[in-house]
């Protein structure tokens, strides 16, 4: 039992530097969905039915038809959808997380 809670302190002492990286992953991928982020904002500036289904085809992701059914306030996440699966393409192992995070972060600095 003692074994188990020294490799827990050892955890512990680590989240520091692992949340760093963490964070600088974020960043670097946030430089890279600014230009994504907008690209959608432009495609879609009302998120009507054609403007989802055609960003959807645009970038050659299946499932627009589930976003269509929900109601126009509620289609953010057919847009975060459409740029993690983008940014996922370029940062290839990086969890899904992490990318939207960068999404949400690019999108803070396109509305600033």
């Amino acid at each position: 039992m003692k074994g188990f809670f020294k490799w827990l302190g050892s955890l512990f002492a680590k989240l520091p530097g692992i949340a760093s990286t963490v964070a600088e992953k974020i960043q670097e991928i946030s430089a890279a969905a600014l230009p994504v982020v907008k690209l959608i904002a432009e495609l879609t500036p009302t998120r009507a039915d054609n403007e989802i289904l055609e960003l959807f085809e645009r970038f050659l992701i299946g499932g627009a038809r589930d976003y269509l059914a929900l109601p126009m306030d509620q289609r953010g996440p057919a847009l975060l959808k459409v740029a993690t699966t983008v940014l996922a393409r370029q940062f290839p192992g990086v969890p899904v997380v992490q990318i939207q995070a960068a999404v949400q972060l690019a999108l803070v600095q396109h509305r600033a």
